[in-house]
């Protein structure tokens, strides 16, 4: 796994730990988004909300432009921290804990 911090900072091997802290402290540090990169197009990014002050839209993706997903609504810290823990782990609570839509690539 690789963070990536607005294309600026990537952080081979995070830890929960780093993984944590770099999503509580995106939007003090002015970040445009923050991803965990299983491989190539295989990623979690969590992006500041445009409407709402400490809340952030998510997104993943899975290979193909046609597996590019987003969450129906912005969502709190805590839970884009638990998304991305939990994308980390392997485990697939990240997939069920919110309500993904499919990205119209049209």
């Amino acid at each position: 796994m690789r963070l990536d911090i607005s294309g600026n900072t990537t952080i081979d091997g995070p830890t929960p730990v780093r993984v944590e802290q770099v999503l509580r402290g995106m939007l003090a540090a002015g970040e445009s988004y923050v991803s965990l990169d299983a491989g190539e197009q295989d990623y979690v990014m969590a992006l500041p909300s445009e409407f709402q002050g400490d809340f952030y839209d998510l997104e993943f993706r899975e290979g193909s432009a046609d597996r590019h997903y987003e969450a129906g609504d912005s969502r709190p810290v805590d839970e884009v921290v638990e998304v991305f823990l939990s994308y980390l782990r392997g485990d697939n609570v990240w997939r069920t804990r919110v309500e993904w839509k499919r990205v119209d690539q049209s």
